[in-house]
């Protein structure tokens, strides 16, 4: 799975292929995690969404209005 996270702040962007029972870990403390919302993407590995991943596309992206393409 194709993650993509994005701190609303623009503080923190996280670009990741999570394999099958791997456990997604920021590093970030868990205080900065929660200081602020987050936007973000899942598609299967090897694609990305079709919308930049910006906080501008935030209201389509948050809304699923997004596809899976091939990289």
């Amino acid at each position: 799975m194709a993650l993509l996270f994005v701190q609303l702040n623009g503080q923190h962007r996280f670009d990741r292929v999570v394999k099958p029972d791997e456990r997604f870990d920021t590093g970030v403390p868990e205080k900065t995690l929660g200081a602020t919302g987050w936007l973000f993407t899942a598609c299967p590995a090897e694609y990305v969404p079709n919308l930049p991943f910006t906080v501008e596309n935030q209201s389509p992206i948050s809304k699923g209005q997004y596809e899976c393409v091939r990289k």
